[in-house]
């Protein structure tokens, strides 16, 4: 009788005698292992532009007082362009005529402004006209002036300052390009200027943003975003804003003589003329401080001087090169021998 038959099998459900369970047989972790279930890390940028943000981040180095300085600065601009956005936006309220009467606004032109301008406001807060009365007046001049179909009227649009019978796609290209720049922010334009992106209000309403963030780098020391921000400014500034505004007030001072519109074109002019050159500087405010270049050891000279005139003539003439000669010139010799 066979030893083997003979050896009776066990159930399955129990285990034999020195059978090691599934687990700690070879292979039997990574079968285990493969069986439950791995949590997904967490998405981490790679090392090396961590690496590329942080020297950036450390790059921007600027005195406190410089640095609160520049914070102020942004702010008072962030302000000044959402004032000119309420502003063009509708007929303005009381509420919004009191603050162009308010001691900040009057701080905003003294940090932003020269002094004839300056002066100009200091009379209006001083006067003693009854807002009511004064709104009254402005509300009049003002539906007359943007809202009417009249003779004096003007357009607050960019789009309306390039119009061309020899090349009528200059408005529409330069409405897409603006709203180019509307999309790399995320912005989407105003529900009332939804078909107008291009409108004097929401313009101004996207340098507030703009502006608005730098300031929010500028106090984390993004150096990265800072740049970014400050160089679409600058786009920005001398694409859609300094082309047309000093026609826009041309027309203000043309279509009305009411004082206070007037003033408020001639103080946006100026203050587009300042924002296009303080733009234009955001690198040399903001560049960091660069590495000096370490000059090359002394005893080793450049390669380029070595390609000198001098040095070619002390090299004496150069050795021709030798040619390799095969395929062709082989098979032609080979039939040249006899056989």
């Amino acid at each position: 009788m066979n030893p083997r038959k003979s050896r009776s099998r066990k159930p399955p459900g129990q285990k034999q005698q020195g059978q090691k369970p599934p687990s700690e047989r070879k292979g039997g972790q990574q079968a285990a292992s493969s069986q439950q279930k791995r949590k997904p890390k967490p998405a981490q940028e790679p090392r090396r532009r961590q690496r590329q943000t942080a020297e950036r981040k450390s790059t921007l180095a600027l005195n406190p007082k410089d640095l609160e300085q520049l914070s102020k600065r942004t702010k008072a601009r962030a302000d000044l362009y959402e004032m000119f956005s309420l502003l063009f936006l509708e007929v303005p309220s009381p509420q919004l005529l009191a603050i162009f009467k308010h001691s900040d606004f009057l701080e905003i032109i003294k940090r932003l402004m020269c002094p004839e301008t300056q002066a100009v406001w200091q009379r209006f807060a001083g006067s003693k006209m009854p807002l009511e009365h004064f709104h009254a007046r402005l509300r009049l001049e003002y539906n007359s002036l943007f809202l009417l179909p009249t003779s004096q009227r003007v357009v607050p649009r960019e789009s309306s300052f390039f119009h061309d019978p020899r090349r009528p796609d200059i408005p529409r290209k330069r409405l897409e390009n603006l709203l180019k720049y509307y999309r790399r922010i995320g912005l989407t334009p105003m529900a009332k200027y939804k078909e107008q992106p291009d409108h004097l209000s929401q313009v101004m309403h996207f340098m507030s943003i703009l502006c608005e963030r730098e300031r929010e780098y500028l106090g984390k020391g993004n150096l990265g975003q800072l740049e970014a921000t400050c160089q679409l400014e600058a786009d920005f500034m001398s694409k859609h804003l300094t082309p047309w505004i000093s026609k826009f007030r041309e027309r203000m001072h043309l279509a009305t003589r009411f004082p206070f519109l007037r003033n408020v074109a001639d103080c946006m002019g100026e203050f587009i003329q300042n924002e296009a050159d303080w733009t234009i500087g955001w690198k040399e405010r903001y560049g960091g401080n660069k590495k000096p270049e370490t000059p090359a050891p002394a005893d080793k000279t450049p390669r380029s001087a070595d390609k000198t005139p001098e040095a070619k003539v002390s090299e004496g003439p150069k050795r021709p090169r030798r040619r390799r000669r095969g395929g062709r010139h082989r098979q032609a010799r080979k039939a040249k021998t006899p056989a």
